[in-house]
């Protein structure tokens, strides 16, 4: 592949921190990176998303290494936010259905 510059993007899970970049066994200088957050499906807050805006030079025999510290509660937050959601508009719709409100009595006209 022949190219003068590349923009590399990486996306990591929600929660990652510290994050560290080598680039052919060198570590890659984070003040040069941009930092922001993409969205995808069912994102609450997004991942963070890192993007080297020009690298230059030729990707053969160059190898990305990625290193990040992710804490294991972060894996399950999506599920248990997700089925609390589920779970409440359920236990509203009993609420509506066990008491009869007013406003979802059927009017009776005689």
């Amino acid at each position: 592949m022949i190219a003068q510059e590349f923009q590399i993007k990486l996306i990591l899970p929600h929660g990652a921190e510290n994050v560290l970049i080598k680039i052919g066994g060198q570590e890659y200088d984070m003040s040069l990176v941009e930092t922001s957050t993409s969205e995808g499906y069912l994102d609450f807050n997004g991942r963070p998303t890192f993007t080297i805006p020009s690298f230059t030079g030729s990707p053969k025999d160059k190898y990305f290494e990625v290193s990040y510290d992710f804490a294991a509660n972060k894996t399950y937050e999506k599920q248990i936010s997700l089925t609390a959601i589920v779970f409440g508009l359920l236990l509203f719709a009993i609420f509506i259905k066990r008491f009869k409100l007013a406003a979802f009595e059927d009017s009776k006209s005689e």
